[in-house]
């Protein structure tokens, strides 16, 4: 079973800054088949967990 990796390991995995990181999450084209994050926070706080894998090295090609 694959566990959700919290924003740090993701930053390691892809070697991004944080900041790098939200310009992609914002790039992410529409109708991208899935987004590898997921909100567990709120509006004004939000917390992500990520899936990581192939889908997660599929997205950062997409997003660069």
């Amino acid at each position: 079973m694959n566990r959700l990796m919290t924003t740090k390991e993701i930053l390691e995995v892809l070697g991004v800054s944080r900041e790098t990181l939200r310009l992609m999450m914002r790039a992410t084209p529409d109708g991208h088949e899935a987004v590898p994050w997921l909100s567990i926070g709120t509006p004004g706080r939000p917390v992500y967990r990520w899936r990581g894998g192939d889908g997660l090295l599929r997205w950062a090609a997409d997003t660069r």
